[in-house]
């Protein structure tokens, strides 16, 4: 999860990470979260982007096993069922 001030653009950035595989805006917490493609590692290659671009962002959070990630993974498989 990160805080930045251009979030449209933080996340067209986000999108062309390598092993990046979602890319969700919340606008009431004015947050981009970046969901890994399953077994990608991405918290490196994020933050090198970040310092590569120069681009402006306040806060990079690492977060593990969320709760909407598992929902929608178990939600995603019972879809293709």
């Amino acid at each position: 999860t990160l805080r930045a001030a251009d979030l449209p653009g933080l996340k067209t950035a986000l999108t062309q990470v390598n092993g990046v595989d979602e890319v969700v805006i919340d606008l009431e917490d004015q947050v981009v979260t970046a969901f890994p493609r399953k077994g990608q590692a991405i918290f490196g290659p994020i933050s090198r982007m970040i310092q590569d671009r120069k681009l402006d962002v306040s806060e990079v959070l690492l977060e593990r096993g969320r709760l909407d990630e598992v929902f929608r993974t178990i939600t995603q498989t019972g879809a293709r069922s």
